[in-house]
């Protein structure tokens, strides 16, 4: 069987072929399969890429026989796409729910993104049920296309044992997207004795707050995926308070390192976690506090144990069987 893996254009983001990098090295090694990876191509007038893009796939998807895996992002493409040996993977619906998005771009996006691909392609899947059921809040029609495969964690990320430091812990902050809550964070650490490390650019507004709560940081981008695992290592805790999220990838790759990971009692982060992290309110900094600095050192050996566990459910191997089901049921449709 061969397939087909289609990414957004390289340098957009990485979140997303960071994920599915995992998912073609492990394919990539079973017996009977064949990976092709190809990008979308970039115009600088972006509805000339688009209109290209779609008739180039659609072209491909017909004249080929192979599965074709859109990983993400450029869900458009599947609007002309062949039913038939198409899938297609929808990490979130942030377009359709962010307020900084204008409404012209949601009407687009609301079409183009998410309505035409749902209704063409038999087979859609989610990264998490929380985000299954944000796309079926709008498209109860789709339910039974629908599917939840997890993201995997990267085989990389393995257990690193560690005393943690309680009195002076190093906490992993990753991310600086408005979602990822950085600025409650900063204020919830407020006189508190720890390192924070941030991973991601700083805005102005971050770097000021960081100042004013004379916060004890560091801040570094554009890691390497072995300085990424190399951070986590080096970590205490991991801090992931976000209040929105399509998945939550930190919270499984903390797990599995063997971190206790503070994240958000709210959906999909509990579920992702499986129960196993410290859970707070993302929008009270109060909680926020409380989950970094009122555990017992016992306390967090019993959440480490637990994401140890449950980091297991996020293998390669289990997350490529799933697919590798999915690709089959395409077969015999076509």
């Amino acid at each position: 069987m061969t397939v087909e893996y289609i990414f957004r254009p390289h340098g957009n983001a990485y979140s997303i072929e960071k994920v599915f990098n995992s998912i073609i090295k492990y394919i990539s090694k079973q017996n009977g399969f064949c990976v092709i990876r190809s990008e979308t191509t970039k115009h600088k007038i972006w509805p000339i890429a688009m209109v290209y893009n779609i008739a180039k796939y659609a072209l491909k998807s017909y004249c080929h026989k192979r599965i074709f895996h859109i990983t993400g992002d450029v869900q458009y493409l599947a609007c002309l796409m062949n039913p038939r040996n198409t899938i297609l993977t929808i990490h979130d619906i942030v377009p359709l729910r962010s307020k900084s998005v204008p409404w012209y771009s949601k009407k687009l996006c609301y079409w183009l993104w998410y309505y035409f691909p749902l209704k063409r392609l038999h087979v859609v899947t989610c990264i998490s049920e929380a985000t299954r059921q944000d796309l079926l809040s709008i498209f109860p029609w789709a339910e039974s296309k629908i599917a939840v495969v997890p993201n995997p964690v990267d085989e990389a990320f393995v257990y690193s044992p560690k005393t943690l430091n309680l009195n002076y812990p190093r906490i992993l902050h990753i991310g600086t997207k408005a979602n990822k809550n950085l600025l409650r964070v900063i204020i919830a650490l407020n006189g508190q004795k720890c390192h924070l490390r941030i991973i991601g650019k700083l805005n102005h507004e971050q770097r000021l707050s960081l100042d004013k709560n004379s916060i004890d940081y560091s801040n570094v981008s554009g890691l390497s995926d072995e300085q990424l695992i190399q951070e986590y290592i080096e970590a205490d805790l991991i801090s992931f308070p976000s209040i929105f999220e399509g998945f939550g990838m930190p919270i499984v790759e903390g797990q599995a390192v063997g971190r206790p990971v503070i994240t958000s009692n709210i959906e999909p982060m509990i579920s992702v976690s499986g129960q196993s992290a410290i859970f707070v309110n993302p929008y009270n900094i109060d909680s926020i506090r409380y989950g970094f600095f009122s555990h017992t050192v016992s306390e967090m050996q019993d959440i480490i144990n637990g994401g140890l566990i449950n980091a297991g459910k996020y293998s390669s191997s289990n997350v490529v069987k799933q697919y590798i089901k999915l690709y089959n049921r395409l077969c015999i449709i076509s």
